[in-house]
């Protein structure tokens, strides 16, 4: 059985959250990848038939959690996969996880930015008409991401994925492709994969201050693949070492979350109301909601320029100083 067949035998239809991997110092890097890259497999596979069967949005939150451990576990150990499939194997989880992203953007909106705007107006029936059309919406993109999710390329990208995971098991170093020099133990590929990461947050940081819209985004997201790094190889360190680091970067990646929201809600309100199909009231309560929005954005954003100084002088768990 594959690892794809055994993950969906056994986790059912409950949408399946990520796991920690127990690495140990000594391991050889290449089979440590294995098995954080079938950890991310696994956590895929699992929820692809509970998006297909639910309407619940946890689902395609999982998945899309999933798809993005997976592209930053490829690249926090490219080191020993290297080679063209690597990145391949990359590209199609980028393209996957767009797909699913458009149905998690509308769960979001559909199932928290609406409700909470008609709680705080309760006596405006235009909301009631966006939620309607935010709904219409949302069915629509989720038999759209059904039939992807039934396809050839999601099938043909699983088993790819399946395989390229057992050959990295199976061979030892002696990956196809694999570059020169790759460091033999993970506690070697560790320090030089988190200080890569942390150095390309630094880059996208900048001038915090005088970030566009777009640099902020860039941030935001080079902040999530160090975070994720750090998790895959939290067990080669000591955690009470990592706490600090670890939670000022979650408390971080909390307010560009606020920030992604509202980048995010009113692009996604825009698409939902093109065409002059939905009702004026629709697009009164859609400007209301990008508005309020913006305004915790702008707010939030004070905070994280105050959070990123605040991890830039927290000490970095994987440092020996």
């Amino acid at each position: 059985m594959s690892m794809v067949d055994s993950r969906n035998g056994s986790e059912g239809l409950a949408p399946r959250q990520a796991r920690p991997v127990d690495l140990k110092k000594s391991q050889p890097a290449d089979a440590a990848a294995a098995a954080v890259l079938r950890e991310c497999a696994g956590q895929i596979a699992a929820n692809i038939p509970v998006v297909i069967a639910s309407v619940e949005p946890e689902g395609p939150h999982q998945l899309r959690i999933g798809l993005r451990r997976l592209r930053s576990a490829l690249s926090a150990f490219s080191a020993v996969l290297g080679g063209q499939e690597a990145k391949r194997l990359s590209a199609e989880a980028r393209w996957l996880g767009q797909e699913v992203g458009l149905l998690r953007d509308l769960d979001v909106i559909r199932t928290g930015i609406v409700p909470a705007a008609m709680a705080r107006n309760p006596l405006d029936a235009r909301f009631e008409a966006l939620a309607a059309a935010v709904g219409e919406a949302a069915s629509a993109a989720r038999e759209r991401l059904s039939a992807t999710l039934q396809g050839e390329r999601v099938s043909t990208f699983l088993a790819d994925l399946d395989a390229f995971v057992a050959r990295l098991d199976g061979t030892g170093l002696d990956v196809p492709e694999r570059p020169a020099g790759t460091p033999l133990s993970v506690a070697d590929l560790a320090v030089t994969a988190l200080d890569r990461r942390w150095k390309k947050s630094v880059r996208a940081a900048g001038r915090i201050g005088k970030l566009t819209l777009a640099e902020r985004h860039v941030l935001r997201k080079e902040l999530k693949k160090l975070r994720y790094c750090g998790e895959f190889l939290l067990p080669l360190f000591r955690r009470r070492k990592a706490k600090p680091f670890l939670k000022r970067l979650k408390q971080l990646q909390d307010v560009f979350g606020l920030l992604n929201d509202a980048r995010m809600v009113a692009g996604r309100l825009d698409e939902v109301l093109a065409g002059g199909r939905a009702p004026d009231g629709a697009r009164h309560a859609a400007g209301w909601i990008a508005g309020y929005a913006a305004c915790e954005a702008d707010v939030a954003w004070t905070h994280a320029r105050a959070l990123w100084k605040d991890l830039g002088k927290t000490r970095r768990f994987w440092t020996s100083g």
